[in-house]
């Protein structure tokens, strides 16, 4: 009678070697998806980077508009400008990011900036929103 593999010198059978490739796949498709899952959170946090620093550029742009020309500027209370689309380089990618500036009159000396900024990623929108108030000197 033979013995079994696992007493004879003579190696695995290919049985035994099938079944430890199926266990190294399983293992390898675990850390695989882990990977993916790690990848997309990374690119979802540098692109709501991105959209912060652009919201953040435009807030300081739109603070350093004059008083007297941001109160011409408001047609209606509250005044929504038409959006404004760029493109920022991010991971080597275009991306674009839509700009929204609204503009409210509080009371004749104080006028409130909102900059909304919103980006499309996996077929959700994502949106981030600054505002500020600029003071007649």
């Amino acid at each position: 009678m033979a013995e079994p593999a696992w007493n004879a010198d003579k190696g695995m059978t290919l049985t035994e070697v099938l079944v430890a490739l199926a266990i190294v796949f399983i293992v390898f498709l675990g850390l695989t998806e882990s990977g993916l899952v790690a990848l997309e959170y990374n690119i979802q946090n540098l692109l709501r980077e991105e959209g912060v620093r652009v919201t953040d550029a435009w807030i300081a742009d739109s603070r350093s508009i004059p008083f007297a020309t941001l109160n011409g500027m408001i047609a209606a209370n509250p005044t929504v400008e038409p959006p404004v689309d760029i493109n920022r380089r991010v991971r080597n990618l275009n991306w674009p990011y839509r700009i929204t500036r609204t503009l409210t009159r509080l009371n004749p000396d104080n006028i409130q900036i909102s900059i909304d900024v919103t980006w499309t990623r996996s077929g959700r929108t994502f949106f981030h929103q600054a505002t500020a108030i600029v003071r007649s000197p």
